[in-house]
């Protein structure tokens, strides 16, 4: 089954539920469920399904729910600069991402 969590995420940060969506191929209820729980386990929903602080600095970056989650982790102060360069190097599906110019 496909991960669901960074749709689930995008359309909560505009306050839309997935799950109410009129979609053309439809999407399994424990699928969404799924991806909400992975969301709220890695802090970027609340309890009511609500995009926290993290989930929106999650929103920025174009992979996977647990990597954007590391990356939005490594940025928070005092995390040191050697674990910031490594987070934002981290590929997922061959894919890398740009090296952060990071300052401390």
């Amino acid at each position: 089954s496909t991960d669901l969590s960074n749709n689930v995420l995008q359309f909560a940060s505009y306050g839309i539920d997935f799950a109410e969506l009129d979609l053309i191929d439809e999407v399994s209820p424990q699928s969404i469920r799924a991806a909400k729980d992975k969301l709220y386990n890695l802090g970027a929903l609340d309890e009511n399904d609500e995009v926290t602080d993290i989930g929106q600095l999650m929103n920025k970056f174009p992979v996977g729910a647990e990597y954007s989650r590391m990356i939005a982790e490594a940025m928070q102060p005092g995390v040191p600069l050697n674990v910031r360069v490594a987070a934002s190097n981290c590929t997922q599906e061959g894919n890398a991402l740009p090296s952060a110019k990071v300052t401390e």
